[in-house]
């Protein structure tokens, strides 16, 4: 095979494995957002399992075998799945935590974003301010089918089971109340619909509670099955606007919430300020909830106040709830009055209302005692990320001002964000000064409702002195590795230059010793006969001075072919079957054997000595057969494996019979030879019928990242 052929060899093998490559990759990523994949599928909120849910938006954690959302904002979605599902049946349990707003699922989920109705896709859910179950389309807007009536009045804590289908263009639901088993059917259709997505979890002006999630592939019976129970299948378009279906919404509160919110006993957060130091008091306030953990705060237009319940029975709060709270304000030498504290307190629910939004501070102002408890957003640099006590806590600088943000390590295996140090970052949260926080390492520390309230600005730098550091060490540990390996290559060269050396040292002292002994036995053999001035036959010392010039000439070409071999100009370093058939022309007498060579060895690159050790077989192996096998036809086959090279030798002599207890010098030689390159060497002969004689020997690849390319041929 020549030199081109096998690039090309090599060229078409190397394309046909990109090709496969590709194909693989092509198929898996098919498989990815296949309508199957994934399929079924059941949560894992019971186990404490949700690490596969993405949150946008809430306060999400798993809480009692439930996913909880602890917040009141609009709009907050969980998903998860494939975005190439398309047709299937996903049921779950939900209850509200709230009196007003929706709790639900989205199906054929995509493009999420933090926000209301930021998706594409399909809701289905239940309403509590007119009991409906609601069905319709978000694509960054809101349109919404006719409502219908939820199968019993819905109130907190109260479990509802969904069951939604999404076949086709079709989506179709039931609402059941497992208490009376009572159920409402709703169906929605339209023309251009979104044909696959995700699914999630959606709550919207109030929190919630989901279970027993499952998802599974549709068929067309589970459709007919909804269908045949539902009058009319409507498109998603009433109300036409958002604007609509925010009239739609208003919230009315209750005649007695009304008095409440009526109540002139309420005082405003700010006047607790002014108590006096030694004085407690039962006071009442109104404000939004702005925190859950790790502590109850409130907040209205002038400030904040964190509030420690009575341990009886309280109503189940969500952030943005508005409520009615009654305690006893605590003396400020234990730092109350400055953190704002209210003890022993019963807290009323108003109405659900949006979670408040935190003012925009610098971190100066943030230490100032005006802002304690105030919901706030602030910009700082990561010093350092840690996880303390099933908390994290991130240590921040802005400009020379420190403090830290703590938020609870959501449950369930939720997103935790990994911040490099040096990363620009904007937190929001309630501001407290309190030392159990504060540790009096910072003036004051920002308590987060959720891992949502971390926003990356931008990425560390990648000039900061750290890294610069490290890449430096890292350079330096890569130059040391590189240093050793070329050590190591040299130290091998060397070895490798000194085995050799020593190899055809002994080699040549071998065959020259072996030479001059019988040269040395000829001429002395003759001196004798001159010097006792014998009459020997002339025909006698003919003979002797042909064996003797034998002698000579066979040296010469055993130290010729041994140099021949160091040359790299030689035919025999670049082709070890020119060599070969070179070495066959020298050996045989024209028209007493035949020697055929078969195979090419010039486009392979082999280590020096196996081509050297094997082109000293295969002329051995061809003397032996010319010359006392009496041969007429030698056949001399080349042949290249994966790693291997392997050298046969047949002919058609009259063969011999082996016997262990005496081995021929030939084959000795053979042997040590084979055994010096690591070769198996069969011998196979029979009276009369000739000898094979084969020889495989291993051939190491030459690494692809590889300078030393002197090494690799000794």
């Amino acid at each position: 095979m020549s030199g081109t052929s096998h690039r090309r060899v090599r060229s078409f093998t190397l394309g046909a494995g990109l090709i496969l490559l590709l194909v693989a990759a092509a198929a898996w990523w098919s498989w990815r957002v296949s309508p199957k994949y994934g399929l079924p599928y059941r949560s894992a909120f019971d186990k404490q399992g949700a690490s596969e849910w993405i949150p946008f938006g809430g306060a999400w954690g798993v809480q009692d075998g439930a996913m909880r959302n602890a917040s009141d904002q609009r709009g907050a979605k969980l998903v998860t799945g494939s975005t190439g599902w398309r047709d299937y049946v996903v049921d779950v349990d939900v209850r509200f935590l709230g009196t007003g707003g929706d709790v639900g699922v989205i199906v054929r989920s995509g493009s999420e974003e933090s926000g209301v109705d930021a998706y594409e896709g399909y809701y289905v859910g239940l309403r509590s301010m007119d009991d409906a179950l609601v069905a319709g389309r978000a694509d960054f807007g809101w349109s919404e089918a006719a409502p219908v009536p939820a199968p019993a009045a819905i109130r907190p804590l109260a479990w509802f089971h969904l069951h939604v289908v999404a076949y086709g263009c079709t989506i179709a639901a039931s609402a059941q109340d497992p208490g009376s088993s009572k159920t409402s059917y709703i169906a929605i259709s339209e023309p251009a619909c979104v044909s696959s997505g995700r699914i999630g979890l959606r709550s919207l002006a109030t929190g919630g509670e989901w279970r027993n999630v499952s998802v599974r592939a549709a068929t067309p019976d589970d459709s007919a099955a909804l269908l045949q129970k539902i009058h009319s299948i409507e498109s998603p378009l009433y109300p036409r606007t958002e604007a609509e279906y925010n009239k739609l919404i208003s919230f009315v509160p209750a005649p007695e919430r009304i008095a409440l919110q009526n109540n002139d006993r309420a005082v405003a957060i700010e006047s607790l300020r002014s108590t006096a130091d030694n004085e407690s008091k039962l006071v009442s306030i109104r404000g939004v909830v702005t925190l859950l953990h790790p502590q109850l705060f409130i907040q209205d237009a002038t400030g904040g106040i964190a509030v420690q319940l009575e341990s009886k029975s309280q109503p189940t709060l969500n952030l943005g709830d508005e409520v009615e709270v009654q305690g006893w304000t605590s003396p400020s030498s234990n730092h109350s009055i400055e953190t704002g504290v209210l003890n022993g307190a019963t807290a009323h629910l108003l109405w659900d209302r949006s979670p408040a939004s935190p003012v925009a501070l610098d971190a100066l102002e943030g230490a100032a005692a005006d802002n304690a408890g105030t919901l706030v957003e602030m910009d700082g640099q990561v010093v350092a990320e840690k996880e303390k006590a099933g908390r994290i806590i991130l240590d921040l600088a802005s400009g020379t001002q420190a403090f830290s943000a703590i938020v609870d390590k959501p449950t369930g295996g939720l997103r935790v964000p990994v911040l490099a140090p040096h990363s620009l970052v904007r937190v929001r949260g309630v501001c407290v000064p309190d030392e159990r926080y504060t540790q009096r390492r910072t003036p004051f520390v920002l308590l987060l409702r959720s891992t949502d309230d971390i926003d990356e600005i931008a990425g560390a730098p990648w000039w900061s002195a750290r890294r610069l550091l490290e890449e430096l060490i890292i350079g330096l540990a890569l130059l040391l590795v590189v240093q050793a390996y070329n050590s190591h290559m040299q130290r091998q060269k060397r070895a490798a230059i000194t085995g050799e050396r020593e190899r055809l040292a002994h080699e040549l002292h071998d065959t020259l010793a072996q030479t001059f002994a019988g040269l040395a036995f000829q001429l002395h053999g003759i001196r004798n006969r001159l010097r006792l001035r014998e009459r020997a036959p002339f025909e006698t010392l003919e003979q002797q001075l042909d064996a003797a010039s034998d002698f000579v000439r066979r040296t010469h070409q055993e130290a010729s072919l041994s140099i021949v071999m160091l040359k790299s100009h030689s035919p025999a370093v670049g082709n070890l079957a020119a060599a070969l058939e070179q070495s066959a022309s020298e050996l045989t007498a024209p028209g007493v054997a035949t020697v055929r060579v078969i195979g090419n060895s010039s486009s392979y690159d082999m280590p020096l000595r196996i081509k050297d050790a094997l082109f000293h077989i295969a002329r051995e192996a061809l003397v032996n057969a010319a010359r006392h096998a009496s041969a007429e036809k030698i056949d001399i086959t080349i042949t290249f494996e994966k790693s291997r090279l392997s050298l046969e030798v047949t002919d058609n002599g009259i063969g011999f019979v082996r016997d262990p207890g005496c081995q021929r010098l030939g084959l000795k030689g053979i042997e040590h030879r084979a055994a010096a390159i690591y070769a198996v060497v069969w011998i196979e002969t029979t009276p009369g019928k000739g000898t094979s004689i084969k020889v495989s020997a291993p051939i190491a690849r030459r690494p692809w990242l590889s300078w030393h390319k002197a090494e690799n041929h000794f």
